[in-house]
């Protein structure tokens, strides 16, 4: 049954002004899947989370389906599974179709980085550990036998205590709204008197206050089972172009010391962007080595 959830403080209106007691505006951002038709939620920030300083390609997730045709019974030995890395970057795929798939995780350690799935909706059953769920929408406590549904697009990190051993996660995505069944439910929503679980069985977020920090935070997308990189078109498309502007500014101000100089700033600050740009990806490569133990092209 659809219900109205709301933490810390919000404006009496919907899409106002919400501003600080400094009096700066708090950015909107409109979560949802489906535009403005389909269920959404409200966020408001203490900074744009629209600030994206750059994006690259990180890795791809290969899925390679099993030769063999055959019709027969399958024991898939989940414990014998690779044991450490990351919650988010070493799960091992156990089964998957064109919607939805299934994957098995020993994580020991926790992400340095944020995650965010943008082509389907997650699934987390918890077999074993405990820990919090950080999101926008505050923390959610978790241990054995949960399940945490994470909508698509939400950007999340899993904290948790490697000392007290791996977190076992078996992951499953579905490229559909995950949501409960049609015939656990009454026309209205409300969960019925014969469902195997009732509105008392789930857990929401709790309100923790806002962080007010500014830095890099590197967010990895999942979508198309591969990330951009977005170095390339800064390289391929605003570096060129900065430099032949520069060309005919300095051609047409020959004469003019002040157009002359400025032309030449204004290259200078794109090459330097660049090579900032370029020394963040050797930096984020590095850290993605120590993490997978495998060299990023």
């Amino acid at each position: 049954m659809p219900f109205y959830h709301s933490l810390g403080s919000l404006p009496r209106k919907r899409h106002i002004a919400f501003r600080s007691p400094e009096g700066t505006l708090y950015p909107e951002e409109l979560m949802g899947t489906h535009g403005f038709s389909g269920s959404s939620s409200l966020l408001y920030h203490v900074h744009p989370p629209t600030v994206v300083r750059a994006t690259r390609e990180v890795m791809r997730i290969p899925k390679a389906a099993a030769d063999s045709r055959e019709l027969r019974h399958r024991h898939f030995r989940t414990a014998q599974a690779p044991v450490g890395g990351s919650p988010t970057l070493h799960r091992t795929l156990l089964l998957f179709n064109d919607e939805v798939s299934m994957a098995i995780v020993h994580a020991d350690h926790v992400d340095k980085h944020f995650f965010r799935n943008a082509q389907a909706d997650e699934i987390l059953y918890v077999t074993r550990g405990s820990g919090t769920l950080e999101t926008p929408f505050g923390r959610l406590a978790f241990t054995d036998g949960d399940y945490l549904v994470i909508p698509r697009g939400i950007i999340y990190r899993l904290v948790f205590d490697p000392a007290a051993g791996p977190l076992t996660l078996l992951v499953i995505e579905s490229r559909g709204m995950v949501r409960t069944p049609r015939r656990y439910r009454t026309e209205f929503g409300q969960m019925k008197e014969g469902a195997p679980f009732s509105e008392r069985d789930l857990r929401r977020p709790q309100f923790v206050e806002p962080r007010d920090e500014t830095g890099e935070f590197p967010v990895l997308v999942k979508q198309y089972d591969a990330l951009t990189e977005r170095e390339k078109i800064f390289v391929q498309q605003l570096l060129p172009a900065t430099r032949r502007e520069s060309q005919v500014t300095v051609a047409g101000f020959a004469r003019d010391q002040a157009g002359y100089r400025e032309a030449i700033m204004n290259t200078l600050d794109t090459e330097l962007e660049y090579l900032r740009l370029r020394a963040d990806r050797i930096k984020a490569q590095a850290e993605l080595l120590y993490l997978t133990g495998e060299p990023q092209s």
